[in-house]
């Protein structure tokens, strides 16, 4: 086939592509174009704020080494290599800030677009025995871009570049093995490494199944094959080593790497898995059941993967490597060891087989290979090709059902009606051999990948702009208020009231709360014993509590929550719109000087009350700032049987008795004395908390296994309500003992004062501070510890006039260095682990790969693999 007409094929699944998302854009009023967006899910709560972060680094020429935004301050590079290395997000330096949901909708839908280039490219590539074959690069390389797996997991679109890039990669392995030219094969893996060496891990995975699998000459060809592949491997990886040494020093830090060991278990039942390759499958964004993967890409590759089998054109060894690869792939999405090595080593959670990507783009590679020969298999077995696809149809429906908003008998009927259409176009074309059969076949194909993706895409659709009010007011009031009190040190600040995470990073405010994979885990461990909302990727801001805000600097509470917030004695400060400020006068800067008393501090992650009181002494040798009170309790709720533990503050084993869709359990008690509170909750499972004070909603939450939670100023006869409702997921599940703890603490303000007046004696005051630079002075009474509110990482580095102090972890959680008496003038600086090493690692193995190709030039091709389909330019 002419260069030509291979160019018109590339072109016309490109801008089939571009035209049908342009339309829906249009037509679904996705922004630019309306007031509804993609963004959405992982993408709402870490790719967006994060895009906003990096904005404002591009704009500003801030460094990457460190943010403070999110988590009381951590690395930023690993964080920018998982969510946002792609080229394409540096653009958002051009885009302004109410723009950049629009310009997340838009790369994503440039990634589609390209990724049916891709395929369309390596399609194109090989080499076909019959011309009418041609036409399916059309709708094989839409059915690639438009496929369930884009759809289901859109929200994650950091992976989308190695999507886009998997086909070019395949095709630089064939010019690699076959012409002996590493480039693309090099260059491709490499652009997906860098995009996000996750995804990248899996694509290895296969690349290393398909070539040991493949066809080789020889022992010998297939040792020097080997060769080859493995030596571009490790300089494409050395290439990059960079962001994955980074990376990965960054992960080990991580809840990842104390993850448990798995053993083998089944999922479920495999057809669970099978039924979402159906037309109108339900796209999967988030789920916990492991049984289930994004497969759908046209139920036709169900067909033609079972006439592959059948075909005499292919070498039958291929075939039966082939199919084995297919299977295999589909087992590990259902048996936990393989599916665990898929995943990096990691145990998949929320997001189930991630690495159905793969399996999508091999499966319809196979699809194309089985078109090209369907004219030569025989009827009969074309015929066994229809009945083997409708028994797996029915099986799959009585087996499992389809997962679909549909009906399911709706499903099986369009499934059953779409196999023997598809059947007969098989039948007419080994018939008629006509290239208007083989064009019809190929716009039916089409039609059922568009009306399937237009269905799916339209349920992902959601409203925009409803965080937008808050976050400009927010930004506002930021500004004004750092400029009217010349609050130039550096501070915290909480933006409470908003059901979006990562709040601070989109209104660029150093906080505490932070949504992310990269999230540190010291300061997961920190939050779990000092009571701290969290789950194992995320801290929460509306946890906060006296002392806790003290000790972590938070000044400053943007809420429109005022009815929480004006009761817990902070000053009001401004407002705008439906946005109040608070200012926590008692906030503390960022370093102080405490006891060396502190060094012997041992937490323990079932006592928060007495970790508390614990680090408060250990500070300054100061008594309880939090009082235990023990009220009388009357209880009542519906669906639970309750169970007493024996301790005096409130436990009890919840013991569902009914399935009720609004189960919950109240708790009510009278306030005894006057004076501020603290809320200690233990919930066994995620759901909402309502606390009212005399029937007035004072604290409305939603909790992940509890916390502590401020309640503010309660006067004495207060009637106080805490309502609980759990999460669906745990009513009637046998397998769950769901528990409540409740522990009310009244602040000792006597305590709680002096402790405040100790610390403030001996502040750090920080004058300059950049990214992972920071330079301050502090004064000490006497030889103490520097205690920051810094997470502790080895990566930070503190000199006093050139020389470097030793650093240590103080309260399991932050940064320390024991200082003497006196004035002492400090420099902090971040150097990641790995940084400079893997920059030396990427440099010498770049000048290794121009090396490799002038290398590889001069190696003979490996030369024509009978019975393997070659690319026409192998063929001149």
């Amino acid at each position: 086939m002419k260069r030509f007409e291979k160019s018109i094929y590339i072109l016309l699944s490109t801008c089939i592509t571009v035209v049908f998302l342009l339309l829906f854009m249009i037509i679904k009023k996705l922004e630019p174009f309306g007031d509804y967006s993609l963004v959405n899910y992982d993408c709402q709560s870490q790719i967006y704020p994060f895009l906003c972060t990096l904005q404002n680094k591009l704009r500003s020429g801030e460094s990457f080494i460190y943010n403070w935004e999110g988590g009381l301050g951590d690395g930023f590079l690993p964080t920018y290599f998982y969510y946002l290395s792609s080229p394409f997000n540096l653009f958002v330096v051009f885009v302004e800030k109410n723009h950049i949901r629009a310009f997340i909708n838009i790369i994503i839908f440039l990634r589609i677009v390209l990724s049916a280039s891709s395929m369309s490219v390596y399609l194109s590539s090989k080499r076909v025995t019959d011309e009418k074959t041609q036409v399916f690069i059309i709708p094989l390389s839409c059915a690639y871009a438009l496929s369930e797996y884009i759809f289901g997991y859109y929200h994650e679109s950091m992976w989308l570049d190695s999507y886009m890039i998997f086909p070019v990669i395949l095709l630089g392995y064939d010019r690699m093995i076959k012409d002996r030219k590493p480039m693309l094969y090099i260059l491709s893996l490499v652009y997906s490494c860098v995009c996000s060496f996750y995804m990248t891990f899996m694509i290895g995975v296969v690349l290393v199944l398909w070539f040991i699998l493949d066809e080789h000459e020889s022992v010998r060809g297939f040792f020097n094959n080997a060769i080859i592949m493995g030596i571009s491997s490790v300089i494409a990886i050395g290439m990059t080593a960079f962001s994955i040494i980074v990376s990965y020093i960054g992960v080990t830090k991580t809840h990842v790497s104390a993850e448990p060991d798995i053993t083998h278990k089944w999922f479920g039942n495999l057809f669970n898995i099978v039924r979402y390759q159906f037309p109108l499958s339900s796209s999967i964004n988030i789920s916990y059941d492991n049984n289930c993967a994004n497969l759908y890409c046209g139920i036709f590759v169900i067909l033609l993967t079972f006439l592959y089998t059948f075909s005499n054109k292919i070498n039958p060894a291929i075939r039966i490597k082939r199919i084995f690869l297919l299977v295999f792939m589909l087992i590990s999405m259902n048996e936990s060891v393989l599916n665990y090595v898929w995943h990096g080593f990691h145990y998949q959670i929320g997001i189930p087989n991630r690495f159905s990507f793969v399996l999508i783009c091999i499966i319809l590679i196979t699809s194309y290979e089985a078109l090209d020969c369907v004219d030569d298999i025989k009827k009969r077995f074309i015929g066994v090709g229809i009945a083997l696809t409708l028994a797996l149809t029915i099986l799959t429906y009585f087996y499992s059902g389809f997962d679909s908003q549909y009906s399911v008998r709706m499903v099986l009927l369009i499934s059953v009606g779409m196999v023997v259409l598809y059947g007969l176009f098989v039948l007419l074309r080994t018939v008629a051999k006509n290239r208007l059969i083989s064009i019809i076949f190929a716009v039916f194909m089409l039609c059922e990948i568009m009306i399937n993706s237009y269905i799916s895409l339209s349920a992902e659709v959601f409203t925009a702009g409803r965080y937008d009010g808050v976050l400009a007011d927010t930004e506002v009031l930021r500004e004004n208020i750092s400029s009217a009190e010349s609050d130039q040190q550096f501070y915290r600040a909480k933006l409470l009231g908003t059901t979006l995470h990562n709040t601070n990073n989109v209104a660029s405010i150093n906080g505490v709360q932070l949504f992310s994979s990269m999230v540190s885990n010291n300061v997961l461990q920190f939050g779990s014993k000092f009571g701290i909302f969290r789950t194992d990727v995320s801290i929460d801001e509306n946890g906060g509590y006296e002392p806790l805000d003290d000790i972590l600097g938070v000044r400053y509470l943007y809420t429109n929550d005022e009815q929480y917030t004006s009761k817990i004695g902070y000053d009001y400060v401004d407002s705008l719109n439906n946005v109040e400020v608070y200012r926590n006068n008692n906030a503390l800067s960022l370093g102080y000087g405490v006891s060396n008393d502190i060094k012997s501090l041992v937490l323990d992650k079932e006592e928060v009350i007495d970790n508390v009181n614990g680090l408060v002494s250990s500070m300054t040798g100061c008594g309880n700032v939090l009082e235990e009170v023990i009220p009388e309790y009357s209880i009542s709720g519906d669906g639970y049987g309750v169970e007493f533990g024996d301790v005096d503050y409130f436990y009890s084993r919840l013991v569902p008795v009914k399935s009720y869709d609004q189960s919950y359990i109240q708790v009510e008690f009278d306030v005894a004395e006057t004076g501020r509170y603290n809320m200690y909750m233990n919930f066994s499972d995620y759901g909402i908390i309502t606390v009212s004070v005399n029937d007035e909603i004072r604290r409305y939450e939603f909790t992940s296994f509890g916390g502590m939670l401020s309640l503010g100023s309660l006067n004495e006869n207060d009637r106080v309500k805490v309502r609980i409702q759990p999460d669906e997921k745990s009513i009637g599940d046998s397998d769950i003992q769901p528990y409540l703890e409740l522990r009310f603490l009244k602040i000792n303000e006597e305590e709680y004062q002096r402790f405040l007046d100790v610390l403030k004696q001996n502040q750090m005051v920080v004058d300059l501070i950049s990214g992972g630079h920071l330079e301050a002075d502090v004064n000490l009474a006497a030889d103490q510890m520097l205690f920051t509110s810094i997470p502790y990482d080895e990566s930070w580095h503190v000199y006093e006039n050139g020389t470097e102090l030793q650093t240590q972890e103080v309260a399991e959680a932050f940064l320390g260095v024991e200082l003497g008496e006196g004035e002492h003038r400090l420099e902090f600086k971040y150097i990641p682990g790995g940084f400079y090493s893997g920059i030396i690692i990427s440099i010498v193995s770049w000048i290794l790969f121009i090396i490799w190709i002038i290398i590889t030039s001069h190696i003979p091709s490996a030369g024509t693999k009978k019975g393997e389909n070659e690319s026409d330019e192998a063929n001149g």
